[in-house]
């Protein structure tokens, strides 16, 4: 035995319950209204996702930039005004990675700063 409930809603919705499945019918005015809202919805999604995309992409290029502009002066130091540095300035050599002095120059340093102390 099949059992027809039957509801009318203010905005001509229709359904029809049939055991465990369910039929609904609208009115083609109210179908034509929420397949507008479904594309407007699909059309959100799609430019929030777009959104969401640049932000990423516009940080890992600020990212990449800001390195650049930070290792460029090392770089071009390194390359470039070292040698003349180390030419016109004596004691001026540093043989640590990026010109910064070794472990054993500063070791250096601090003695000779603790025999300047006493």
């Amino acid at each position: 035995m099949t059992t027809y409930i039957l509801i009318y809603c203010k905005t001509l919705l229709i359904t029809v319950r049939r055991g465990d499945n369910m039929i609904i019918y609208m009115d083609p005015e109210l179908k034509r209204i929420l397949d507008e809202t479904h594309a407007l919805a699909k059309e959100n999604h799609r430019m929030l996702r777009a959104i969401r995309r640049d932000q990423w992409l516009g940080l890992a290029g600020r990212i990449i930039i800001w390195i650049i502009i930070l290792a460029l002066p090392l770089y071009l130091y390194q390359q470039y005004l070292q040698p003349f540095v180390s030419k016109y300035v004596p004691g001026a050599t540093t043989s640590g990675i990026f010109g910064f002095p070794t472990s054993a120059e500063l070791q250096k340093l601090i003695n000779s700063y603790k025999t300047g102390q006493q």
